[in-house]
C-alpha cells in the first residue's frame, strides 16, 4: 500500500508541475512545505497519511484551478481544502 500511495504521490507532483510550472523543488516546497519531501520518500523515508491527504488536496486545488488533467489512477480526493 506504502509503495501505491508513493507511485501516487510521484504522479500528482508531476502533474502539479506540468500546471503550475514549478520547478522539483518548488512543487514540493507548495506541496508538502518542504523542498526536499519527495527526495527523502524516494530514498526510503516514510510519510503520514495526513501528509498524502494534504499533497492530495493541495495538488487537486490548483490543477483544477488550472483546468490540469489529474493523474490517472490516482483517487481525487474528497475535498479539495488545503488542510
Amino acid at each position: 500500500m506504502e509503495g501505491d500511495l508513493k507511485l501516487h504521490l510521484q504522479a500528482v507532483g508531476a502533474a502539479f508541475m506540468r500546471c503550475s510550472g514549478l520547478s522539483y523543488s518548488a512543487t514540493w516546497l507548495a506541496l508538502a512545505n518542504d523542498a526536499s519531501f519527495m527526495k527523502r520518500v524516494e530514498g526510503g523515508g516514510s510519510f503520514t497519511l495526513r501528509t498524502y491527504d494534504q499533497i492530495l488536496a493541495r495538488a487537486s486545488a490548483r490543477i483544477r484551478a488550472e483546468g490540469g488533467v489529474w493523474p490517472e489512477g490516482v483517487p481525487w480526493p474528497e475535498t479539495s481544502d488545503a488542510a
